[in-house]
């Protein structure tokens, strides 16, 4: 299916910190993909390889476009703050929605 044929569905998950939930939501994607033009919304960027290699999944820049409120670079510090200050996690969650 043509690119500017699919209907476009905007996916919203703030952190790839690990887990099954992060599995579950790459799996979303992975099934979504050939049908839809997506965009996954998250606080920072990822690296997709690394993704597939851990989950299974065979997604890359062309089957999802990623919107990213900050550069791979700063994905330490800002999951850090994610995982150890509620307030702060809700500041990074609140900005990535209005990505």
């Amino acid at each position: 299916m043509d690119v500017k044929s699919k209907r476009p569905i905007a996916i919203f998950y703030p952190a790839f910190m690990g887990g099954g939930a992060e599995a579950v939501g790459l799996w979303i994607v992975e099934a979504l993909k050939d049908e839809y033009a997506l965009t996954l919304v998250t606080v920072a960027d990822i690296d997709l390889d690394k993704l597939n290699a851990m989950y299974g999944t065979n997604l890359s820049c062309s089957s999802v476009q990623i919107k990213a409120l900050f550069p791979s670079f700063l994905r330490p510090i800002c999951y850090f703050f994610i995982a150890n200050n509620p307030s702060l996690r809700i500041v990074f969650f609140m900005h990535c929605c209005a990505l």
